[in-house]
């Protein structure tokens, strides 16, 4: 009996002291490996200083092409700025890492024990952050900026003799707000100014709750099927397969153009008649053709 209860005493006080030891083992390990711990550190920080200059001048490149960075990819720009690696770091400058005690006679161990846990969790966020990083490269750094809902147009002066501006705005704006016209026509002689009449009412619905998009082409005279397909798609980020038939072209715009709700096509220059439904223009869209 008495030996089961000294049994019963001792195990606990083992493991209590194998505890003991194993931790007091680690600390020591974490002094003697104060200068290693704060190398690694050093070239940890160097490394995804490294990676970040790559990470940056890829983003850079995305954006002069006017594409537009992947949230996770902005947020870790943002945490491994300069000023951000300094202030996790500022407490390993030259003073504190070789700080001393006793006058100077010795090293300062409660210091160098703080300083040596604390980089070696740094350096383990800093090396997650790293691989973050180096993945970018097959997850990717940016995608294609959605295309604006109304694309601005550089207008022409318009002279004098035309018919009066502001009666025309007014009378288009309110047309465009009837949801009983489907299509609306602005016809008249060349040169009294049609086409700068339709770039600023372009300009004028920029960031309007009016229409979702915005979209103008120029037909001319002689009319490329094709290319209005094109100028159209261009403006949805639509693409067409490397040979498609006309046919195949306007279903998938008929298709894409039927998914998005309240779209304004503008057909400029329009001199012979143009079935829509054969560009891929649904019925849903409203319409604005200019005609001599």
């Amino acid at each position: 009996m008495a030996l089961e209860i000294l049994a019963i005493v001792v195990t606990p006080i083992n493991e209590v002291v194998k505890c003991f030891f194993g931790s007091l083992k680690q600390q020591i390990r974490y002094l003697t490996s104060y200068s290693t711990n704060i190398q690694n550190l050093q070239n940890q920080v160097s490394e995804l200083q490294q990676t970040r200059q790559r990470v940056q001048t890829l983003a850079e490149a995305a954006q002069r092409n006017s594409d537009e960075l992947f949230i996770d990819v902005q947020k870790w720009l943002e945490d491994t700025t300069e000023e951000k690696l300094d202030e996790q770091l500022r407490d390993f400058d030259e003073a504190n890492i070789n700080k001393k005690c006793f006058k100077g006679l010795c090293p300062d161990l409660s210091s160098g024990l703080r300083l040596s846990k604390q980089a070696v969790r740094m350096t383990e966020t800093f090396h997650t952050l790293q691989e973050k990083g180096n993945n970018f490269h097959e997850t990717g750094i940016s995608h294609p900026r959605p295309p604006p809902n109304v694309e601005l147009v550089r207008t022409t002066t318009i002279v004098e003799n035309i018919l009066p501006r502001d009666s025309l705005m007014n009378d288009l704006m309110k047309a465009l707000k009837d949801s009983n016209i489907g299509s609306i026509g602005v016809h008249g002689m060349g040169g009294i100014g049609k086409t700068t009449l339709v770039e600023k009412i372009n300009n004028e619905l920029a960031g309007h709750i009016l229409f979702n998009k915005v979209i103008m082409v120029i037909v001319s005279k002689d009319p490329d099927l094709m290319k209005i397909q094109d100028d159209v798609a261009r403006r949805l980020r639509l693409k067409f397969e490397a040979i498609s038939t006309k046919e195949e072209r306007a279903n998938r715009l008929f298709e894409r153009l039927e998914a998005d709700e309240k779209v304004l096509i503008i057909l400029d220059d329009v001199w012979k008649p143009l079935k829509v439904d054969k560009v891929g223009l649904p019925g849903g869209c409203k319409l604005i053709v200019t005609t001599s």
